[in-house]
């Protein structure tokens, strides 16, 4: 059996879930008065999601190291299925 595509109900809920890991790691790395934080904390769906994180990925390889702002990329491709 095959991989299986997620309900939209459960793709809201596993944005949701990556969204706040990608906060806590921003957190962590860039503070929460970044915009690209404010902006990561307001999105509502899979599309504003992925508008937001490039934007989020050359803050953290900005501030922090382009490592981190890759391996934050990776967790999200992961976690999102590809």
């Amino acid at each position: 059996a095959g991989p299986q595509a997620p309900a939209p109900a459960q793709a809201a809920a596993s944005v949701a879930e990556v969204q706040t890991d990608v906060l806590g790691f921003m957190a962590a790395l860039v503070g929460t008065k970044s915009p690209a934080y404010r902006k990561m904390s307001e999105v509502q769906d899979l599309a504003g999601f992925k508008a937001v994180l490039p934007m989020c990925h050359r803050v953290i390889a900005a501030v922090a190291s382009p490592h981190q702002a890759a391996e934050m990329q990776a967790g999200v491709t992961q976690r999102l299925g590809g």
